[in-house]
């Protein structure tokens, strides 16, 4: 059996302490995005200010996307019925 990396049990034990990332869609779209992913992996083996600030902007920008399509489709829809 191989021993883990140090990083590896890092993101382990941290899903294992966060098991709503697995029920939150919006979450698990965002991590399933390599960039994110990684730009998570890096927050929790390297916690500095700059790299939880990379994630938190990278999830802001993620979740403007979100709204904004929601937006738009609202538009779509509400402009069609009239």
């Amino acid at each position: 059996m191989k021993n883990k990396k140090k990083g590896e049990k890092n993101m382990d034990n941290f899903f294992n302490h966060n098991p709503d990332l697995y029920t939150n869609i919006i979450l698990k779209k965002f991590l399933s995005i390599n960039e994110n992913y990684g730009l998570l992996k890096e927050a929790i083996n390297n916690p500095t200010y700059i790299n939880r600030k990379k994630l938190d902007n990278a999830f802001k920008n993620h979740y403007y996307k979100i709204k904004l399509i929601k937006y738009i489709n609202k538009l779509i829809y509400f402009y069609s019925i009239d």
